[in-house]
């Protein structure tokens, strides 16, 4: 097997990756874009909270997100402190092969960031500090 064909084969194995990663993004955009659209229509921010009338871990993300959207850093992390690092971390486990990041690492770090979420939505719970 010469140079040129194992040149070849890496070039199309990134090539793979990169569309692997694109269909990735187009679709968690498809689906945070359905979810957002179906709970907008029904007039239902938090299933889960609608359910069980407790709110989930995750309450106030979607408008931390959109705070930070628009730009507005310090209300994004005073509604939700856990966004950015949640979507850092999700980043970096879904492009670790691409950063050449150890995937060890990146599952470390999202479990990390995962449990601080639980942890955080604890003692809000407990101390009644959700996000309305």
């Amino acid at each position: 097997m010469g140079r040129n064909a194992i040149q070849r084969g890496m070039v199309s194995g990134l090539k793979k990756e990169t569309k692997r990663l694109w269909l990735l993004h187009i679709a968690v955009a498809l689906g945070v874009s359905a979810y957002m659209l179906v709970m907008t229509l029904s007039g239902i921010h938090c299933p889960i909270r609608a359910i069980t009338g407790i709110p989930c871990p995750t309450c106030g993300f979607t408008r931390a997100a959109l705070a930070l959207l628009q730009g507005d850093i310090v209300r994004s992390l005073r509604i939700h402190p856990m966004l950015l690092p949640v979507l850092v971390s999700c980043l970096l486990f879904f492009h670790a092969r691409p950063l050449k990041l150890s995937q060890r690492f990146a599952t470390a770090l999202l479990i990390a960031v995962a449990a601080a979420t639980f942890g955080l939505y604890l003692f809000r719970l407990f101390t009644h500090a959700l996000p309305v």
